[in-house]
């Protein structure tokens, strides 16, 4: 795979040296095939890299400043392709030669199917660690509209690869079908957004449960919808900025995290706000990376 920057560079660092001597990578990934009710995520990643230009590289409360971070944006990977599936194996290839890489990838959606091949990649790599999903929905949908990679059907195909553990953060819609197989399965935890007062109160209910090893996957409609309403389907009851942000850094303080995405931004011009939520999330959780120290 031949990398080649993007004409932007997310927070409009200036980033001089080659993608050989940087540090994070941020990999735009456009695909919206198999959204169900709102569309627009297509736009996504374009509209967080605009409004991460007018983002402040200094943290307040984590005492980081990205501005000197070697962070390199690459050239929006392509999104034409016969079928869900093959989009799937073409992320899966493309991901595992960034991996080899070895930067620190940061992946911005799109939609949220996306991120299976992605998991599938680092799987390639270590065999053995915790997927950490914030989202709305259980997305644990054997097939959907005819697609196994349908974005309905993302934490389904995670947990057919085996030796992840999955934990699904804000969920407030789910099948009685997946919400029975999510129930048999050992190894899939779901903190559903009624109960957040109990998990937010006590996150060792969350983090007894991780590995050593995490990747990341956001999909924005874990936001509760008064905040998230740029998003295919807006979810009331969910999680609030404070409340999130300091849940996100109990979980990747301490641990190594493999990678993140951040997917299901649908932005709108009347509106710009979730996408310049969308990018300061992505710097909050780079500082939670231990970047800008």
């Amino acid at each position: 795979m031949t990398i080649s920057s993007y004409s932007k560079n997310f927070l409009g660092i200036d980033l001089r040296p080659s993608f050989a001597r940087s540090r994070y990578a941020v990999v735009p990934v456009p695909y919206a095939r198999t959204v169900s009710y709102g569309g627009g995520a297509e736009a996504g990643p374009d509209a967080v890299i605009d409004a991460s230009y007018f983002v402040e590289t200094f943290d307040e409360q984590e005492l980081t400043d990205l501005e000197n971070e070697r962070i390199f944006t690459l050239e929006p990977w392509p999104v034409t392709v016969s079928s869900p599936d093959a989009m799937s194996e073409l992320i899966y290839k493309r991901s595992a030669e960034l991996i080899r890489r070895k930067k620190r990838n940061i992946f911005i959606g799109g939609e949220h199917s996306i991120t299976y091949g992605i998991v599938r990649a680092y799987k390639k790599f270590h065999p053995s660690f915790t997927c950490v999903v914030f989202d709305a929905h259980s997305d644990l949908r054997k097939s959907y509209m005819d697609s196994i990679h349908s974005h309905a059907c993302t934490s389904r195909r995670i947990h057919s690869l085996g030796g992840i553990n999955l934990i699904i953060i804000g969920v407030r819609s789910i099948t009685r079908e997946d919400y029975e197989f999510a129930d048999k399965a050992k190894d899939i935890n779901i903190f559903y957004a009624h109960d957040k007062e109990t998990f937010l109160k006590n996150p060792g209910l969350i983090t007894s449960l991780l590995k050593d090893k995490i990747y990341l996957s956001f999909d924005v409609d874990a936001f509760d919808s008064s905040i998230m309403p740029s998003t295919g389907t807006p979810e009331p009851g969910g999680l609030l900025w404070d409340e999130t942000l300091k849940l996100l850094k109990t979980i990747i303080s301490g641990r190594k995290m493999l990678g993140c995405d951040f997917v299901e931004l649908a932005p709108t011009p009347a509106n710009r706000a979730p996408a310049y939520m969308t990018a300061k999330l992505i710097c909050k959780t780079l500082s939670f990376w231990g970047a800008g120290r």
